[in-house]
């Protein structure tokens, strides 16, 4: 199991208790393995990182292995993206005195400032898909000039594959004081995105951007019930056929497919965007890049007849050639017209504040024969790098490792507290939370979502999906006329960033 997924154990068992079900519990990760739970407490989370090199909090939460206090006496500056400050940053919780998150964000930074003697002090510029070249711009006349501006960059994802490529970062796998091995830093980050011996950018429990950006589908539950569902489905609940590893595209079209008896403006599924086609290529257990010990390769999963056999079926469903599944956005979800929804994680609040009964649930698998459940995440994450230039690679470790192992105690429980405890009964609280423990722990990391830019590879099963114009359109046309070129970037790759 992940060491990602195994973060979301001890929370799971705060909701059982909560619900009166203590029990023996196990949950399947990214390797279908099981793993022994933790004890936690279900007071709040410490922000202490222990008593004499303790390795666990007063919760059980993983301490870091930093110094307990350490004063540097500096102003500690990063440089970040505007567009997502308000899910990374509060300074002022008294506009939302009861947003727990945005207090558990404040508490965050304090603690590490009166930590490790520090101000931090936040630097904005727009830095989203239209503006991320102008983002890494700034940020590259400031290293290529040495002016040591700023001790830590974070930044939307495909701009942190161009600071890697021009060579403005450094290597965190020698910056000090910062232990990847932790569990808040998934391990897949460094496994799949290593180029060489560099690992230029990072993301985690540090950033709730990575929590609310997870690729998933929902099912209004409601509507699950009201239709019988579960005829089709040996009398299993949605959550067991998850469970039992049954949840596959072919599942998925049973139940979506003909079921809301052609009702005018109602669907069995319903896609947020283009977009959700990246979520449905990975849920499929196919990578566009492959990673062995930093050398990359292109996937052979991209030349496999079960690729060429699974575009067919997930064009049908986003050309419309089901008239029961369409991209319509997310208001017939919202508005109970829709049995499913594919979307980001985020959209879980919006469902939380329409009052809805659903679950959220991992993308569907290929086949019953694949291991596990897979998606990824939407390029709206907040990735950390260290600037090549930092006056003091020595601080900008500590301070992003503390950053990291604060939010793993605090910030990440206070969202899924927000997402889930509140909002369910004790009963779905138990199966729901079960659903989202398959969800994190199936997330995939692929360089080649993080070097768009350079590879330019990322777009091509969601264009083809997407296309409407080619009806006919096969993945082997795509693949051919392409392979050649991805080759050449990705072995070029490596002078890029070393």
């Amino acid at each position: 199991m992940t060491r990602f997924c195994k973060h979301w154990l001890p929370i799971l068992l705060v909701l059982l208790m909560l619900a009166g079900a203590l029990s023996a519990c196990k949950s399947q990760g990214n390797s279908g393995t099981t793993t022994t739970n933790r004890t936690n407490s279900t007071s709040e989370p410490s922000s202490d990182n222990g008593d004499d090199g303790e390795d666990t909090d007063v919760n059980g939460y993983l301490n870091d292995s930093l110094p307990k206090t350490y004063n540097f006496d500096s102003d500690f500056v990063i440089y970040s993206w505007e567009d997502q400050k308000t899910w990374e940053w509060t300074t002022d919780t008294d506009k939302n005195p009861n947003d727990r998150v945005a207090s558990a964000l404040f508490k965050r930074q304090a603690h590490v400032e009166d930590r490790f003697g520090v101000t931090i002090k936040l630097i904005y510029q727009p830095g989203s898909w239209s503006a991320r070249n102008q983002f890494i711009k700034t940020l590259a006349n400031s290293v290529n000039t040495n002016q040591h501006e700023y001790d830590l960059v974070g930044q939307y994802t495909p701009a942190a594959g161009i600071g890697a490529t021009q060579g403005l970062y450094a290597n965190l796998n020698e910056v000090e004081n910062l232990n990847l091995e932790k569990p808040w830093w998934p391990s897949s980050i460094s496994r799949t995105c290593t180029v060489g011996d560099k690992l230029l950018f990072v993301t985690g429990d540090i950033t709730p951007t990575l929590i609310r950006n997870i690729q998933c589908m929902f099912v209004n539950l409601d509507m699950y019930d009201a239709l019988s569902l579960s005829d089709y489905t040996d009398g299993r609940s949605i959550y067991d056929v998850v469970r039992e590893g049954d949840w596959t595209l072919e599942m998925l079209k049973t139940l979506a497919i003909g079921r809301v008896g052609n009702t005018e403006n109602t669907y069995g599924m319903t896609i947020a965007s283009g977009v959700s086609a990246d979520p449905f290529f990975y849920g499929g257990g196919f990578t566009l890049v492959e990673n062995t010990d930093g050398v990359l390769t292109l996937s052979d999963s991209l030349k496999s007849e079960a690729l060429y056999g699974y575009f067919d079926e997930v064009k049908k469903m986003f050309i419309g050639a089901y008239s029961d599944i369409a991209m319509e956005g997310e208001d017939p979800f919202t508005e109970r017209r829709a049995i499913f929804e594919a979307a980001t994680f985020t959209s879980a609040q919006t469902f939380t504040e329409k009052g809805l009964r659903f679950s959220v649930l991992p993308q569907p698998k290929l086949n019953k024969d694949q291991l596990n459940y897979a998606t990824c995440a939407s390029f709206w994450v907040t990735m950390y790098s260290v600037p090549v230039d930092a006056d003091s690679t020595f601080m900008s470790g500590m301070i992003l490792e503390a950053l990291g192992s604060e939010a793993y105690r605090t910030v990440t429980d206070e969202l899924y507290y927000e997402v889930f405890q509140k909002r369910y009964s004790a009963s779905d609280n138990v199966d729901s939370a079960a659903m989202y423990d398959y969800l994190s722990g199936s997330v995939v990391f692929d360089a080649a979502r993080f070097f768009t830019d350079y590879l330019g590879m990322y777009a091509a099963f969601r264009g083809g999906v997407n296309d409407s114009s080619d009806p006919n359109g096969s993945w082997s046309t795509i693949y051919s006329g392409n392979k050649d070129a991805w080759n050449l970037k990705i072995n070029s790759l490596y002078s890029k960033v070393q």
